[in-house]
């Protein structure tokens, strides 16, 4: 239920007019695709997140989630990109501080933030930590407005934002009140 309000408040968040949600509002057939890709990531990453919640209960250390985290992530990578033919031959012409830049970015910031990621479901708990990365949406939304001068253009725009934050505090709310429950 969450996943669901969460995603009609994207999708009022998105289209000026609540009664213009198409394909032509969205803009084209790649829209949808982006939010099927969305709803799939979704999903699976909430997977995921119970797949290692499970994990602490083991003997198993972060830090080796963390690198079966990352190998998966290569591999897969990799394996659409040989499955889709993609050119490798830009990879030949860079320079050697592209190389630094790209080892920063995959090293420090995608590590990082995959440990990181990692140390907080082991902490909180895999639905807070799913949960609390729906709330990207309306971080992004609020850089946009003071970075890039990005508003909301219309009141369904607001009621989306609203409902999105709505769903996300109340789902968060209910897992605190049910975590802080005492039996009997």
């Amino acid at each position: 239920r969450t996943i669901l309000l969460a995603m009609v408040g994207a999708l009022m968040m998105l289209s000026p007019e609540l009664s213009k949600i198409s394909s032509q509002s969205l803009g084209a057939d790649a829209t949808w695709l982006g939010i099927g890709l969305a709803m799939l990531s979704t999903v699976t990453l909430a997977i995921y997140m119970l797949l290692l919640k499970r994990t602490a209960g083991s003997s198993l250390p972060g830090d080796v989630m963390w690198m079966v985290h990352t190998l998966a992530i290569g591999f897969g990578s990799l394996l659409l990109s040989f499955l889709l033919g993609e050119d490798w031959s830009q990879w030949l012409s860079i320079g050697v501080s592209d190389w630094i830049v790209f080892a920063v970015m995959v090293l420090g910031i995608y590590g990082l933030a995959s440990l990181a990621q990692i140390i907080a479901i082991r902490g909180l708990g895999a639905p807070m930590v799913s949960n609390m990365l729906s709330w990207r949406l309306i971080v992004v939304l609020i850089l946009s407005g003071l970075m890039l001068d990005e508003k909301l253009g219309s009141i369904w725009q607001v009621f989306g934002a609203i409902l999105v934050m709505g769903t996300i505090s109340w789902y968060l709310w209910q897992q605190t009140r049910a975590s802080t429950r005492t039996p009997g």
